[in-house]
């Protein structure tokens, strides 16, 4: 194994990407898992897509999520899906904090 079997999210590993924002990377062999703080007001760009899965849930806050055509309010306690190589973007209406999960992992995230 590649990577520590525990973590906690109250250590110093957050990387902030600026404007509020914070995210903890985790990857495994297959997976990444990615916590995000997302500040109240931001709107991630239109035409983000990947060709991995992604599975995410809102653990605090409340977002608009626009996935391809379709559009929902997510409250705390909710989530979504994307499948693979779908635009999708949020509007973060409530400062918030998310999860998600990706597979296969994505390597095109670094951890710090």
């Amino acid at each position: 194994m590649s990577f520590d079997i525990f973590y906690s999210l109250n250590d110093q590993k957050w990387e902030d990407m600026g404007g509020n924002q914070k995210r903890r990377i985790i990857h495994m062999d297959n997976i990444t898992t990615m916590f995000f703080q997302a500040p109240k007001g931001l709107i991630t760009s239109e035409d983000h897509s990947h060709v991995n899965e992604q599975v995410s849930y809102l653990i605090k806050g409340k977002l608009k999520i626009i996935i391809g055509d379709k559009k929902r309010i997510i409250n705390e306690n909710e989530g979504y899906m994307v499948p693979p190589n779908i635009k999708h973007h949020i509007e973060v209406l409530e400062d918030s904090l998310i999860i998600d999960f990706f597979s296969p992992k994505r390597v095109d995230l670094k951890t710090t």
